[in-house]
């Protein structure tokens, strides 16, 4: 029967009863209102999700509903994903469980659900996907069903979104249901004011404070590191991606930028993110031409400047475009290593933050905090540095910048993770409009973020430091805030002056 079924056959079986609920009359010859409309949808934020909200979401004309329900069938429509995705990996799980039967039965070996596997080849060939993909899907249903039912509850009821689920599952599926408990007891509350890198984050960060033996664990994982295949991406491009312990990810990201941002101040005429690909396939496949020279306006005639590499020609070019770069030193390169006072002292062992990259545990942060070429932040004042120049000058002095970075580690649009070394200091108050230099008034923003306020398809204001409100083309307001480490958001509640009070 199941087969058979048509798409969107639930909708035409939906009862009177079902129409009573949305505050409707069951008739398909007439026309509702905008005030009906508005009942509607409003009664959407109440439904969980499963085939009536999926039915009401067909009959929902969205040519017709207001900007701010059109966001609320939205949200209906990712409660609906987390359904599904639920039963899509309850059910992964399941036919890795019955290959696995079949297997005894007839005296063969188990291969397990890895990428190699049966099972995995089983799903890959039902759901047309790799067998990569297929794997990941089984192990996290059977995180789900195991390690973390609490979350399964969550995504059966449409609290969390599928996408923070799978940032759980694949975290904690190896874990032990003590170590989730006492992780999910830290993230599950604000997971959804997450987004699921910082969601990712904010995991990392708990399994070191709950495990004691974490940093072995991470040490272990080294053996993941990694360098995968290309993958297309069509219009003649692929990607390509490397998985590397959190140091070294952070050196290579900071040595691309440099080389590309002091090539881009020389006159390249490309782009930093085409700098940055251009660099790394030159050195890695030798198509850059390096020689060694000696710095002897320094007088230090025995000891190596940095290389000076020069890009490939390219006839897709102007000659204009191209310039020399060079490779910085050993050691010049500076990577932000976040840490608290009393982890930095030894009092206890939280863990750090390498900016941008992800966590490492307490030991290796204090290393590189007390030595090489990274700087520090420590989350307690240690200095008396002038943070505050009011209206004396536009550009932030090193100081400032250097302050509002390290309370604002990332772009403070809540779904960027752009980190702060690559966003502009903006003036949330703008500057010709009586904006203060100061700390309350500035704030890390990409270039995508900053382009949409300047334009005025977003306004942002600050309410507090390091507390945001954003307010979108739609009318509709949320509430960053990075107070706490990680960027939190939170819709603020608007007044709907269109739907009829329910009483």
């Amino acid at each position: 029967m199941l087969q058979g079924a048509e798409p969107g056959s639930a909708a035409r079986n939906v009862g009177p009863e079902y129409d009573a609920h949305l505050g409707l009359a069951h008739n398909h010859h007439s026309v509702a209102s905008s005030a009906d409309l508005g009942i509607v949808v409003a009664g959407l934020d109440g439904m969980a999700p499963g085939p009536q909200l999926a039915a009401v979401l067909e009959r929902v004309d969205m040519d017709r509903v207001s900007d701010a329900d059109l966001v609320v069938v939205l949200g209906a429509c990712d409660r609906m994903a987390s359904w599904t995705y639920e039963i899509s990996a309850r059910a992964s799980a399941q036919v890795a469980d019955r290959v696995a039967r079949t297997a005894c039965r007839a005296g063969r070996k188990d291969t397990g659900c890895g990428r190699s596997s049966a099972a995995a080849q089983e799903v890959a060939l039902a759901l047309g996907c790799s067998r990569g993909s297929a794997a990941r899907l089984v192990s996290q249903g059977r995180a789900l069903a195991d390690a973390i039912p609490g979350v399964a509850a969550e995504l059966r009821a449409g609290r969390l979104p599928a996408a923070h689920a799978k940032v759980l599952a694949d975290r904690l599926g190896d874990e032990s249901v003590q170590v989730c408990d006492a992780v999910l007891a830290v993230v599950l509350p604000g997971a959804c004011e997450l987004t699921p890198r910082t969601l990712g984050v904010a995991v990392d960060t708990a399994l070191h404070e709950v495990d004691p033996d974490r940093a072995l664990v991470d040490q272990q994982a080294r053996t993941w590191r990694r360098v995968g295949s290309p993958c297309p991406l069509g219009q003649g491009m692929a990607s390509l991606t490397a998985v590397l312990p959190v140091v070294d990810a952070a050196r290579v990201d900071k040595t691309l930028e440099h080389v590309a941002r002091a090539a881009h101040a020389a006159g390249d005429l490309r782009t930093i993110n085409e700098l940055r690909a251009d660099i790394m396939v030159d050195v890695l496949t030798g198509d850059a031409h390096a020689h060694t020279v000696q710095d002897r306006a320094s007088g230090q005639a025995d000891t190596p400047a940095p290389a000076v590499v020069a890009p490939h020609d390219d006839d897709l070019r102007d000659l204009d475009e191209r310039c020399q770069w060079r490779l910085p030193p050993p050691g010049s390169v500076h990577v932000n290593v976040t840490i608290s006072a009393s982890s930095l002292l030894g009092v206890t062992d939280e863990p750090g933050h390498v900016v941008g990259a992800g966590t490492i545990d307490a030991v290796t942060a204090r290393a590189l905090a007390h030595d090489g070429p990274w700087r520090r932040i420590v989350t307690d004042p240690l200095t008396g540095a002038v943070l505050d120049v009011g209206r004396t000058r536009y550009r932030p002095p090193a100081a400032l910048a250097a302050h509002v970075a390290a309370r604002d580690p990332h772009c403070v649009c809540a779904t960027c993770t752009q980190p702060a070394g690559r966003c502009d200091l903006d003036h949330t108050t703008e500057w010709r409009d009586g904006g203060t230099t100061t700390t309350s008034n500035l704030a890390p923003l990409c270039r995508a973020s900053d382009t949409l306020k300047t334009d005025g398809h977003l306004h942002l204001t600050t309410t507090a430091p390091g507390v945001y409100q954003w307010t979108t083309a739609l009318g509709m307001r949320y509430q960053v805030d990075t107070t706490g480490g990680l960027p939190r958001r939170r819709p603020v509640p608007t007044i709907r002056d269109d739907i009829p009070p329910p009483f």
